[in-house]
């Protein structure tokens, strides 16, 4: 049985975040890995300036105390904390398990977030604009290309879905967030993860109250090891039921159908899939930039970027791109026409 876990609320894993910038007493980065939604959360004092760095090291496993790298498919974050609200944030990933946040050649750029001061608007790091009824301004950035990869199967899992069936603060979000960039080697054995807080709104105070890392296991980890590891956040979850702070059960997510004797659908291949809204999709283009996305999508970039600037962008390079600049790929569109007949029962 394979699980999506918040690598950020279990004790048990012993993942650490640390910050070499001075923070305010109660508001120390530790707040962000008790998986709850009352802490203070992470708030620098008053002098510090961004860009403000976070380090997190996954999976300290006892008793040989060994590292061990993760599957990651989604970061999501609440950078609000009181008056203080951080805006754009970097996120990086290291296959070191003791990656240092000033060793700047052990880290692979992952994406960007870009959350907006107002509520309901995301933007990714493709400038791609988003519009969604959040309650409050959240963040997140999805790996469009996650593959759950358990003992007996290997198959693309809809990530997006997965959160929203989950009681995260991405729940109830109705649009797409942002991609992670396409770095699928580093996604999959990722030891270490560094968020940099680059810009914040109105001068105000860099922060962060809430944080999720929603990963697997990595591929390389031995099948043993995998077991182990549900074992302890399955334990995690059981001793916490009668505590005054439980752990929340939606820190761990079933990837298993309900009846896992149905084989189900054909598995989408990688490819099929739209990087912007990290869905399946139907009718794809080819954008001058080499990516294909769902026509639709397009369409809807193109308007909003009329909208908002005058003028169509690649979402990918930024670059000026007009409707004759999109292409039809009919090859792609063809073998995509098959799986869906083969989904569809057809």
């Amino acid at each position: 049985m394979t699980t999506l876990i918040n690598y950020a609320a279990h004790p048990s894993l012993h993942t650490t975040i640390k910050t070499t910038t001075v923070t305010r007493d109660g508001h120390e980065p530790a707040n962000l890995l008790t998986g709850l939604s009352n802490t203070k959360g992470f708030l620098v004092e008053r002098f510090v300036k961004p860009p403000v760095d976070l380090v997190l090291k996954v999976t300290l496993f006892p008793p040989n105390r060994h590292r061990y790298p993760v599957n990651l498919a989604a970061v999501v974050i609440d950078p609000r904390v009181g008056q203080n609200a951080s805006h754009l944030f970097s996120l990086y990933a290291s296959t070191l398990p003791n990656a240092a946040a000033s060793e700047h050649d052990v880290w692979i750029f992952l994406g960007k977030i870009e959350v907006q001061d107002r509520i309901g608007e995301v933007c990714s790091s493709f400038a791609y604009q988003l519009r969604s009824e959040f309650g409050v301004a959240i963040g997140c950035i999805v790996n469009p290309s996650f593959r759950d990869t358990g003992a007996h199967q290997d198959r693309a899992l809809d990530v997006v879905g997965e959160l929203r069936k989950a009681t995260s603060r991405f729940c109830n979000a109705t649009a797409p967030p942002a991609t992670f960039t396409p770095r699928a080697h580093i996604l999959h054995r990722a030891h270490s993860l560094k968020i940099v807080i680059n810009h914040v709104h109105n001068s105000r105070l860099p922060s962060l109250r809430h944080l999720e890392i929603w990963a697997t296991p990595s591929p390389r980890c031995p099948p043993a090891v995998r077991t182990e590891i549900r074992a302890v956040v399955t334990t995690d979850l059981s001793s916490s039921s009668s505590s005054s702070s439980p752990i929340s059960t939606a820190d761990i997510i079933d990837l298993t159908s309900d009846n896992e004797s149905d084989p189900g659908p054909p598995p989408c291949p990688t490819h099929f899939i739209d990087p912007i809204t990290t869905q399946p999709m139907r009718n794809p283009v080819r954008l001058p930039s080499g990516h294909a996305c769902d026509r639709s999508t397009v369409r809807k970039h193109l308007e909003q970027c009329a909208g908002r600037e005058g003028r169509g962008t690649d979402p990918f390079t930024g670059l000026p791109m007009r409707w004759a600049d999109v292409k039809v790929d009919a090859a792609l569109k063809e073998e995509i026409g098959r799986w869906w007949r083969s989904v569809d029962g057809v």
